[in-house]
């Protein structure tokens, strides 16, 4: 992420990086469910089934192929609960089912199983009354259900029991090993586990069981200020507190780099390996509680050492990579109804609880030059594609610095089927942010739409990028009755919050947040929207000799100071400036600071024996005219108690 700075002293910057080494992967997010228990019951032959103990009746079930059953889809969709979706142009049939999504196509064999193709016995068939057969055993195995047959009677059933069950590895239970070709990786399967959380980008797997004993495989991208003997002292400072037994390091037999750690402390027993590959952390953290440890630790250990960083493609490995052959993923969202598709290469950001906005960052970028954003609001006589569209071109214009920032009017297009309203943003010229911006909205019954696709002027293929994103988004109309209302939260940088210590207060915009607690020697704030920051310092006059006939020298060699030190330009010399009824003196300094150019103005005022000092540090992509009217008025709200 961008690096918070602060100013905490006389016209001096302080940086202050914020750095993580390993963070255990917390359970972020559970499978979907949909009932306790599904049941079906029937004998070939019979019209009429039993669905989770109610009679239904149906067109007859038949046995097509060698052995295979086919039912009504609508057998399937009213006991699982199971949404469908068809194609009537290609005959397909789209099952989502939670952590399963099944295609599949009348008079093929070949199905799609969470996009990865699977061989059917017999293929789906539409009847001459229009209704749809599809093969009972291989949906509902699929589903994580046990089908079984009685040769003398004839009868089949079908159960799935949740509460027992609980969504073991679905697709893969089969199979010998479980892994993922596009980040290179497989294990055994763990076949005792349920699959507790995948994140969209697959770089978080989390596997647990009924005893709570977990394997999570995660997978990080490598700081740029990461080495390896840096990250095992890190990673080996992480377990002060626990009795430590293993401490490892070492390389694999592919020649990666590795370290292995084990753990425990009264409550559970920590197994963590963690491997260097490609520019990537690949971490396999198992835990075990402690009262577990004596009849689960050679289970758990014995799949944390099958754990390799190689795919080895087989029908004995089962894939849960979910990225399609033209190199993107398919996001989906079950509540709001819609899908988009996003490089292989990126991952969603989660933002709290917040449910209506998507968000996703390429996973190499460390200023987050690449991103998407995808959010719904509701539609209102204020709020519409339209008019979000022109005020969001606004707010851009307002923030940004014109010397570095075009924008085109804001114009109709049509996208995806949808006629939208964009406007797009070029920055050419900055330190590091140079890339292009195109903005969508659109509107489908009662809701608004916006689609942000946020390139860097590296991207080497970015009108292709743009138009296969742009072009895949999909969005069903949502029933108001059960989305409810959602209000755009924008930040409100015209009303005003009073932030104070015992000695002073100043009226600061909402939009701007406190970064250090204000006291009696100052505060730093900053801007939600840019990350401007602005901080007070109040000074004894005297610990700098600063006095009223010699105020402007100080400040002076001040500047003079700063300039040496910090490889400063001056864009503004020391000059007296009004604000409200103070006189300050201000300056302006422009630092190039590897690559990222920021601009420093400073305002000073001597009163009361002390000296007051206002330091605004603005990047060069945020620069402009409205970065001074908001500092002054800030500064203007000051007094002294």
């Amino acid at each position: 992420m961008k690096k918070e700075k602060m100013v905490a002293a006389l016209l001096a910057l302080i940086l202050a990086a914020n750095v993580c080494p390993l963070a255990f992967a917390e359970d972020t997010g559970k499978a979907a469910q949909t009932g306790d228990k599904v049941e079906i019951s029937f004998k070939v032959g019979d019209s009429t089934l039993y669905i989770n103990q109610n009679p239904v009746t149906v067109e007859k079930p038949y046995v097509a192929g060698e052995g295979t059953t086919l039912v009504p889809l609508r057998v399937i969709t009213e006991a699982f609960g199971a949404e469908v979706a068809w194609n009537g142009e290609t005959k397909t049939i789209a099952l989502t089912y939670p952590d399963v999504k099944i295609v599949l196509q009348i008079g093929s064999t070949v199905a799609e199983v969470n996009g990865h193709a699977e061989t059917l016995a017999a293929a789906p068939v539409l009847t001459e009354n229009g209704v749809t057969m599809v093969p009972l055993r291989f949906i509902s195995e699929t589903f994580g259900a046990v089908v079984s047959y009685d040769s003398n009677t004839q009868a089949i059933s079908v159960v799935k029991d949740k509460t027992e069950e609980k969504g073991k590895l679905v697709g893969a239970i089969e199979k010998a090993k479980i892994g993922d070709s596009y980040y290179g990786w497989s294990m055994s399967t763990p076949k005792e586990m349920f699959m507790e959380y995948r994140s969209f980008d697959g770089m978080s797997t989390y596997f647990k069981d009924d005893y709570n004993d977990s394997i999570q495989i995660n997978i990080l991208p490598i700081d740029k200020d990461d080495t390896f003997d840096k990250m095992f002292t890190n990673t080996k400072d992480m377990f002060k507190g626990y009795t430590l037994s293993i401490a490892d390091k070492g390389k694999d037999s592919l020649g990666n780099q590795y370290m292995h750690f084990q753990a425990k402390d009264k409550k559970e027993f920590i197994d963590a390996r963690r491997y260097l590959k490609d520019g990537k952390w690949y971490d396999i953290v198992s835990t075990i509680p402690v009262e577990q440890l004596d009849t689960q630790k050679d289970k758990i250990m014995g799949i944390a050492d099958t754990f390799k960083l190689t795919y080895g493609a087989s029908d004995e490995t089962y894939d849960l990579s979910n990225v399609e052959s033209d190199g993107y993923r398919t996001f989906s969202d079950d509540t709001y109804k819609v899908s988009i598709k996003v490089p292989k290469d990126w991952y969603q950001k989660n933002y709290g609880s917040t449910e209506n906005e998507f968000v996703f960052f390429k996973q190499s970028d460390d200023n987050l030059l690449n991103a998407i954003h995808f959010s719904i609001y509701s539609k209102s006589d204020s709020l519409t594609a339209k008019s979000l569209a022109e005020s969001d071109l606004k707010i851009r214009k307002e923030n940004y610095n014109p010397a570095l920032c075009t924008f085109t009017d804001v114009a109709q297009g049509l996208y995806s089927g949808f006629n939208t309203y964009y406007y797009t943003q070029t920055i050419s010229g900055s330190a590091n942010n140079d890339g292009y911006t195109i903005d969508v909205f659109f509107e489908n019954g009662n809701y608004v739409y916006d689609v942000c696709v946020q390139l860097s002027a590296d991207t080497s293929n970015r009108d292709s990028v743009i138009e296969k994103v742009l072009g895949s988004i999909k969005a069903e109309k949502l029933d108001e009755s059960k989305i409810g209302q959602i209000i755009r939260n924008d930040e409100d940088s015209e009303t005003f919050i009073e932030s104070k210590s015992d000695k002073w207060s100043l009226k600061i915009p909402a939009s701007w947040k406190e970064h250090k607690t204000p006291s009696d020697t100052g505060a730093v704030y900053y801007d939600k929207l840019t990350g401007t920051i602005l901080s007070l310092s109040i000074i004894n006059a005297a610990s700098i000799d600063a006095t009223s006939s010699n105020f402007s020298s100080v400040v002076q060699n001040v500047i003079n100071n700063e300039k040496k030190q910090y490889n400063c330009e001056t864009i503004q010399d020391v000059k007296k400036d009004k604000i409200g009824s103070e006189s300050y003196y201000s300056y302006t300094l422009k630092e190039n600071n590897n690559g990222e150019v920021l601009y420093y103005h400073t305002y000073a005022v001597l009163k009361n024996n002390k000296v007051y000092v206002f330091a605004v540090v603005v990047e060069d992509l945020y620069y402009n005219s409205k970065v001074e009217t908001v500092a002054k008025g800030i500064i203007e709200s000051l007094e002294i108690k």
